[in-house]
């Protein structure tokens, strides 16, 4: 509750005072997960690896707490680490939003990293198993863009924003897109 309403500090007392209080509680895991989501918010991102760290160790076949640490190796840029992550949760998830989020954060590394073959294949994966978001389409917009299927990456643009008007990253790809196709 108290992270949902930005009160991160109160909710890292909370959670220190409940894993001191409770170490192998039957939440642990999920409280040490929680502590690291509020240490980031807070800018503790050391803080925030060793808490994400611990929440895998304390239940390696829970998804989000993979997906979440993805997010901070991802804003730091350790994309090989963020793989070998990310590769480690799908192998847990079995809720399929949880696959999805997965295989599109997988996509995501490669196009960070100028892969768009790679990057394509990750986005389709997470569409043939029932992906239907903007990220997703966005990313496959992307991996193509990056291998020069400009005629398959602006209806992808162009679906992002069907799904979602405002969204940043899609008006900017869409423009991209169109000023490369006239200048052809």
């Amino acid at each position: 509750m108290l992270q949902t309403l930005n009160r991160h500090s109160e909710a890292v007392d909370t959670y220190r005072k409940y894993l001191h209080d409770v170490p192998h509680g039957p939440t642990a895991d999920i409280a040490w997960c929680n502590l690291a989501n509020s240490l980031r918010q807070l800018k503790d991102d050391g803080g925030a690896e060793l808490a994400y760290r611990q929440a895998i160790a304390g239940n390696p076949k829970r998804g989000p707490h993979y997906a979440n640490f993805f997010r901070l190796l991802h804003s730091q840029k350790r994309y090989d680490e963020a793989r070998a992550i990310v590769d480690q949760g799908r192998r847990c998830a079995v809720e399929p939003a949880m696959v999805h989020r997965l295989l599109e954060d997988k996509s995501l590394l490669f196009a960070e990293q100028m892969k768009g073959a790679e990057a394509l294949r990750y986005a389709d994966m997470a569409i043939e198993r029932g992906a239907e978001g903007a990220r997703v389409h966005y990313l496959r917009g992307r991996a193509s863009a990056l291998l020069g299927r400009l005629d398959d990456a602006r209806p992808e643009m162009l679906r992002v924003l069907q799904l979602d008007a405002s969204n940043a990253d899609g008006l900017r790809a869409l423009a991209m897109i169109d000023d490369a196709r006239g200048s052809v």
